[in-house]
């Protein structure tokens, strides 16, 4: 493998997903993106008071640099992307317009509800992506 796509959201999945792909694939030759996609629809942006935006812009930013920092040695390089929007539709627009090789993804997010099988988002994922895709638990 030589691309992997890790989308993070600051959950303990994503970041065990980050992990078992760390433990899988041969990491000196393995370049790695992090997306972290905020959860924001455009209608819902414009009528947040600032102070809010602001708040998930430094959530954003913190979960990248803890990413970048946990990972930057275990690849040969890590790459963080920040995209606005649906998660599900957002990482399966990245992951099929990317070069990836595989998608490592945790099986449940930061959701308000967590969902008895498969988190929502990853459920999305696996149906719509047309590469191979690892869900860890």
């Amino acid at each position: 493998m030589k691309k992997v796509l890790i989308p993070i959201d600051g959950s303990d999945d994503s970041f065990r997903a980050a992990i078992k792909a760390r433990d899988l694939i041969d990491c000196r030759n393995c370049d790695v993106e992090f997306l972290y996609v905020e959860d924001f629809q455009p209608y819902i942006i414009s009528s947040l008071p600032q102070d809010i935006i602001e708040i998930a812009e430094r959530k954003k930013d913190e979960i990248l640099e803890k990413a970048r920092q946990r990972f930057k040695d275990s690849f040969r390089s890590v790459r963080t992307v920040a995209l606005k929007g649906d998660p599900a539709t957002e990482i399966t627009e990245y992951a099929k317009k990317g070069d990836f090789d595989m998608v490592i993804m945790g099986s449940h997010g930061m959701g308000a509800a967590k969902r008895f099988l498969l988190g929502s988002v990853a459920n999305k994922v696996v149906l719509d992506i047309n590469k191979p895709i690892l869900i860890v638990k």
